[in-house]
């Protein structure tokens, strides 16, 4: 059973040669996430069914409630609050605002 994939997308991406496959494997490192911003802030999850990066504050996520099992917005529709995933991402992009 493989665990939940939490961490920065680039190194993922360089922990594992996929053999010259061009396929879209695990480690692809591509970020869609509610809030519309593609960088990288250190601390995403990744969707076990679509394999997208998402911030995890965005997603209501922070160090001490990380699932076992994870699944994006469009994997399993639910209600977020794209407003202030979007707050939030940006305070601690230009502030250094950490929410836990």
């Amino acid at each position: 059973q493989d665990s939940l994939r939490v961490m920065h997308p680039a190194m993922l991406a360089n922990s594992r040669d996929n053999g010259g496959d061009s396929t879209p494997d695990e480690d692809q490192g591509l970020i869609r996430c509610i809030c519309d911003i593609d960088d990288d802030d250190g601390f995403t999850i990744q969707c076990e069914n679509c394999l997208v990066w998402q911030h995890a504050v965005c997603v209501n996520i922070d160090q001490d409630n990380v699932p076992e099992e994870y699944l994006c917005e469009k994997c399993n529709p639910r209600k977020l609050d794209v407003k202030v995933g979007l707050q939030k991402a940006i305070a601690e992009k230009v502030v250094g605002v950490v929410f836990a």
